[in-house]
């Protein structure tokens, strides 16, 4: 009643379909339902979608279905179905889809590398062009690498972040390249939490640069 706006007397004993369900879906529902009358399986049942149903106002809104079935003693089937708003939850998902591109387009554009890990798994989950170049593979080569192949390098179970439980902002460390060169980084490490897992999220820049002009400088003053 709260969901679709009609007094429970206003429904009892009228076609669930007509009132329900938005116009596109009628003809569907009345052939498979006819199918479950007679043998009670039909492609919705034992099944979560997402449709939509319509208010009784005649606003159509998502929801969430999952039906099951019921046999009665005289052997006619009958349909059990759990019916929730996910308007909420699909604001929400359309919010946070519209923040992830802005993040992706951000990130694909800042001069520094960077790279997203599992901080369970320790397993590469995505990497920007800076990070790719750096290291000199395409990033579908990168992705699903454990991270010390090319980050900080550390023996299995001494993880500076995870295991030792160290905090990296700004410290140099190495990055390792495709030909096994060891290129020297400036880094930092967050830890964020999304969709109930834990990643890190590395950021660094190339200092193989700024090292060549301090020794320049050196030199010179020498």
């Amino acid at each position: 009643t709260r969901i679709f706006g009609y007094l429970e007397n206003e429904v009892i004993g009228r076609d669930a379909h007509s009132i329900l369900a938005p116009l596109k879906y009628l003809d569907a529902f009345r052939q498979g339902f006819e199918k479950f009358a007679r043998t009670g399986e039909g492609s919705a049942v034992g099944q979560t979608l997402e449709l939509e149903g319509k208010r009784k106002d005649g606003n159509e809104f998502p929801i969430e279905l999952s039906l099951s079935t019921i046999k009665l003693s005289d052997g006619s089937w009958n349909a059990v179905a759990i019916i929730r708003d996910i308007t909420e939850r699909k604001r929400m998902d359309l919010m946070e889809k519209e923040i992830l591109e802005r993040l992706t387009t951000i990130i694909n554009n800042v001069d520094g590398g960077i790279m997203m890990i599992d901080a369970v798994t320790k397993e590469i989950v995505d990497v920007n062009p800076v990070a790719a170049k750096l290291i000199g593979l395409p990033k579908e080569e990168i992705i699903g690498k454990l991270c010390h192949n090319f980050v900080c390098p550390a023996d299995d179970g001494k993880c500076p972040i995870v295991d030792l439980h160290q905090k990296v902002d700004k410290s140099e460390r190495i990055l390792l390249t495709l030909d096994g060169k060891e290129l020297p980084i400036i880094k930092s490490v967050v830890s964020v939490k999304m969709h109930e897992k834990e990643y890190l999220i590395e950021s660094f820049y190339d200092l193989s640069a700024r090292m060549k002009v301090e020794e320049a400088l050196i030199e010179a003053k020498i």
